[in-house]
């Protein structure tokens, strides 16, 4: 399996870095193998230990993943010498939607308990794996935290040359094919829950979007009512393809359009982080959040 791989982490104008994010091993003999799993974690800056929430996440979420057979270490990156991005509403049109939405609610949190170094495995079904993963680590942060914080989160799975993912919050994983820009997963926002009252008739767009509430999350790691984002079937990965998962300190700072400029198919996978980050820097907005970015190419 061919792929080339590159991760960007910036503060922003924050004080403290929140994002977390974790990768397989990258190594041609690991990649060689068929596996490549990658985790975004942004936690909710307005909330309790909100960094310290997503950092607990993505271990767990990599713990709940091991097995006995054929695990790798997992790299937990908090660093400030990486990237992340996100996209502004007002370029939400140039944006196409290859996602099938789920409302996926979690009930009773289990009791939470001591996470285990990370590690992820090749082995186990990987919807199942995945979904169940998330929500232990959901029921731990839960009974922890009792939604005094909380987190967003982006998990994908790579396998046999095709994408399997799911997703809780407003992080984004973006694929760019053939010149086009795709958001795979759901956004977890009022906003879109507003929208659907505004389909309904019982809103206009300017009350939607002039919420106050209209960016707060409906979903997030640490709630007591999870709702989910998943693939149902793997989408197949052509030549050319390239996945970007980022947190929305990149997606709400750059534009659809300075996304797939930056990501080209020309452009190998370091060089479009870069190319990103200096984007985001070059935007100068006062209150730029964290952000963080895994760019994968494939083929």
């Amino acid at each position: 399996m061919r792929l080339d791989i590159a991760h960007l982490q910036g503060e922003g104008r924050r004080r403290y870095q929140q994002d977390y994010f974790a990768l397989s091993d990258t190594s041609p003999a690991a990649l060689d193998a068929g596996v490549f799993d990658f985790v975004l974690a942004d936690g909710m800056g307005g909330a309790l230990d909100g960094g310290l929430i997503a950092r607990e996440t993505v271990t767990l979420l990599c713990d709940c993943l091991a097995g006995a057979e054929e695990t790798a270490e997992l790299s937990l990156k908090p660093s400030s010498d990486r990237v992340a991005a996100k996209i502004p509403a007002a370029d939400a049109a140039s944006v196409n939607t290859m996602s099938e939405p789920a409302a996926d609610a979690v009930p009773a949190p289990e009791p939470a308990a001591d996470a285990a170094p990370a590690r992820f495995t090749s082995a186990g079904a990987t919807p199942e794996q995945l979904l169940a993963a998330i929500r232990s680590a959901n029921a731990r942060i839960y009974e922890r935290y009792h939604e005094t914080g909380g987190t967003t989160l982006i998990v994908a799975r790579i396998i046999n040359d095709a994408l399997w993912f799911a997703s809780v919050g407003d992080s984004t994983l973006y694929l760019r094919r053939a010149g086009r820009l795709f958001e795979l997963n759901r956004r977890h926002t009022f906003l879109l829950d507003l929208y659907e009252r505004v389909l309904d008739g019982l809103l206009s767009v300017d009350d939607a979007q002039g919420n106050a509430q209209a960016k707060a999350l409906s979903s997030f790691i640490g709630s007591g009512a999870l709702r989910l984002d998943y693939s149902r079937r793997p989408l197949a990965l052509l030549p050319g393809d390239v996945l970007l998962a980022c947190s929305d300190g990149l997606s709400d700072t750059l534009t659809a359009t300075q996304i797939l400029e930056a990501t080209a198919s020309e452009v190998p996978s370091r060089q479009a982080g870069v190319a990103l980050r200096d984007m985001i820097e070059a935007a100068g907005l006062p209150g730029q959040d964290n952000y963080t970015a895994i760019i994968v190419r494939y083929g």
